[in-house]
């Protein structure tokens, strides 16, 4: 490390590549923990605590920075057009938020895929003690922004279950199947280490629930009606953490990616958490990505316009709580998280 001129994130490595030009844009460069949140640089202390200097990354730059125009090399070993490289927001997350079609201030996001980020959107950073004790991060979003979010698991569990069964369902079809189970039979900490990554994903919400002594689900049905049942119990009573942590209600989660298409879990995340869900577009992260560039490129004035575009544009689907049901589920498993 001491002998390295220059140390890139992976898209920006790329755009050094195909320009020439080198620029650590911040979103990404968030993720490293190594940003001083009042300074917006990189923190001479903690570099130096990985043995690197702040020096050896390339200037920050925002999302929707120009970068430069594709290197004349280029052009004449794949026949390429001449072509300018906007530096986006390369953290694929900081683009699903672009991409997620919020409105006003008291909107949440959930990007729901293998993973799930839920947080919201901030021009302040939050860093309080409530934050750190909820393990909240405040990394960088694009145009000033930060996306304060903590990570919870997501579909992972399914798509383990799904191959354990041989991959011979849809994820419709277990979610069909999961809608003729009863609900919340199973209580599953679905943050336990145990479900990162176990030999048999089965075996373990199993050995959970009998270790629980609870309900032990055997069937697709039964084992996607546990996996959807609680992390929708862990969304709503997170967001109930969040509004908390911010002082302000959340009356929209907005959730993309492509946990957005499982309207089973939107609706029950809608009803424990009492918030509207406008779920989509599922491919977030790319029109975000497309969003900043066509805001610097002057199509769109601004974000707000962009999420104008993204909700007129994409069907996206509507939650509203269902009155009357699971009562005191959230309440009853409160004690758990």
């Amino acid at each position: 490390m001491a002998r390295t001129d220059k140390i890139l994130m992976i898209p920006d490595y790329i755009g050094y590549v195909l320009t020439g030009n080198a620029v650590t844009e911040e979103t990404n460069a968030s993720t490293t923990q190594m940003l001083n949140l009042r300074q917006g640089l990189f923190d001479k202390d903690l570099a130096k605590s990985v043995n690197v200097n702040e020096n050896q990354f390339p200037h920050l730059v925002d999302a929707g920075t120009v970068l430069g125009s594709v290197s004349h090399k280029w052009h004449v070993k794949y026949d390429l057009p001449e072509t300018e490289v906007i530096t986006v927001a390369t953290h694929d997350t900081a683009s699903a938020v672009v991409g997620a079609p919020g409105k006003g201030d008291n909107w949440a996001f959930l990007s729901s895929g293998t993973w799930s980020l839920l947080g919201a959107e901030l021009n302040v950073p939050e860093n309080g003690l409530d934050a750190f004790a909820e393990n909240y991060t405040n990394e960088w979003g694009a145009y000033g922004t930060y996306r304060f979010l903590k990570n919870i698991m997501g579909l992972w569990i399914l798509q383990c279950v799904r191959h354990e069964l041989n991959d011979q369902y849809s994820f419709n079809e277990l979610a069909s199947q999961a809608e003729q189970v009863e609900p919340f039979k199973t209580f599953i900490d679905v943050n336990d280490d145990r479900f990162t990554n176990p030999k048999s994903m089965i075996g373990a919400i199993q050995d959970y629930a009998r270790e629980t002594n609870q309900f032990v689900p055997t069937s697709p049905g039964e084992l996607t009606r546990a996996i959807y049942d609680n992390l929708s119990l862990f969304y709503a009573n997170e967001i109930r953490k969040l509004s908390g942590i911010l002082n302000k209600p959340i009356n929209t989660l907005n959730i993309v990616g492509g946990g957005s298409n499982v309207e089973l879990m939107n609706q029950l995340t809608s009803t424990l958490a009492g918030v509207e869900v406008v779920a989509g577009p599922s491919e977030a992260t790319a029109i975000g990505n497309i969003i900043v560039q066509m805001i610097t490129s002057g199509e769109l004035e601004n974000v707000v316009a962009g999420r104008k575009l993204i909700e007129s544009s994409f069907g996206l689907k509507h939650y509203v709580p269902e009155q009357g049901k699971y009562e005191g589920v959230l309440t009853k498993y409160r004690d758990f998280f």
